[in-house]
């Protein structure tokens, strides 16, 4: 906590008035974060195009804005946290998935993509 109060220039003191603890911190940066990725990701698929070219850019964009900070998507990803802090992970994960299927079924309804079969099945 000492090191993100010293980068914002703040004391500890204020920092831990708005975030009393790590987890809640990891919480807001979590929930910040990830709808922004959330947000590029549902912008895409909303824009003109096939399903096929949205699914591309979609699935391509992703993963290239997170190698470019890669320590922060990792904090965000996979490293070990605190519940309350993988929960809110779970909720943009489920948000991203979401937008995939949501592709995804627009191109089967279009006959670009077969009907889905068993194994494809959202995150729960």
């Amino acid at each position: 906590m000492s090191l993100i109060a010293d980068a914002a220039g703040i004391a500890i003191d204020t920092l831990y008035c708005y975030f009393p603890s790590k987890t809640e911190l990891m919480v807001e940066i979590v929930k910040t974060t990830a709808q922004r990725e959330v947000d590029v990701v549902a912008g895409i698929a909303m824009r003109d195009g096939t399903a096929r070219e949205r699914l591309g850019a979609a699935a391509w964009t992703f993963p290239r804005r997170a190698l470019r900070r890669h320590r922060l998507t990792y904090a965000l990803v996979a490293e070990p946290v605190e519940p309350d802090a993988e929960a809110a992970r779970m909720v943009y994960c489920r948000a991203l998935s979401r937008v995939f299927k949501t592709i995804i079924e627009q191109g089967i309804a279009t006959g670009e993509f077969p009907p889905r079969t068993q194994g494809l099945q959202p995150i729960a």
